[in-house]
Order: structure tokens, then C-alpha cells, then sequence
């Protein structure tokens, strides 16, 4: 009996483990979800105001270090979340579109 018993506190725990790092997984990649895109958010951004598209250049290149200079130059980007990565690492990559110079696609890379 006692061994019977032994068996389902083990599946019991087993379970609880599994369930808990289910919800753990699952919030931690909502929070680089969202991580994510406040970097792109802001990066587009930062591209309208200070960057000018050339049609020689495929790819923009704008990195957490520039969204935290300009914020520190009164920009208010939602940089939330991101206090702990890398000024220089955590990037995002512009593709724009030459028709309108807008941004077309963005690719964000974080190193946090």
C-alpha cells in the first residue's frame, strides 16, 4: 500500500514539474516577444527621424546604444525590459522599401 502511494506523490510532483516550466516557458517568451517589439517599434522610429535612405544601402543597422543616446537627447522610446543587454549587440536590422523610403522589414536580434 505504501509503496502504491509512493508511486502517485511521484507522478503527482512530476506533473506539478512539468505544468510549472510549461508557464514559465510560455511567459518568458511572451517577454521577449514583447522585448522585441519595443526594439523594432523604436528602432523604425528612430529611423524616420535621424536616418535618410541612400539606394546603395540594402540594410540599416540601428542599436540599443542609439535608442538610449537619443532618449538621453529627449526621445521617449519604450526601451523596457532592455536594461540588461548589450549597447552594442542588441540590434535591429531595417530593410526599407526605395519606392517610399520606408521600412519594409526589421529584424531584431537581441543579446540580453
Amino acid at each position: 500500500m505504501k509503496g502504491k502511494w509512493g508511486v502517485i506523490v511521484i507522478i503527482i510532483i512530476i506533473v506539478v514539474a512539468v505544468v510549472t516550466g510549461l508557464l514559465f516557458f510560455k511567459q518568458s517568451e511572451e517577454n521577449l516577444q514583447a522585448e522585441e517589439k519595443r526594439m523594432k517599434k523604436a528602432a523604425e522610429s528612430y529611423f524616420d527621424k535621424y536616418m535618410s535612405s541612400n539606394e546603395s544601402t540594402q540594410v540599416y543597422i540601428v542599436t540599443l546604444g542609439m535608442l538610449e543616446k537619443a532618449n538621453n537627447n529627449g526621445e521617449e522610446y519604450d526601451l523596457t525590459g532592455l536594461e540588461d543587454c548589450s549597447k552594442t549587440d542588441t540590434v535591429a536590422e531595417i530593410t526599407i522599401n526605395y519606392q517610399n523610403g520606408k521600412p519594409k522589414k526589421t529584424e531584431v536580434t537581441l543579446k540580453c
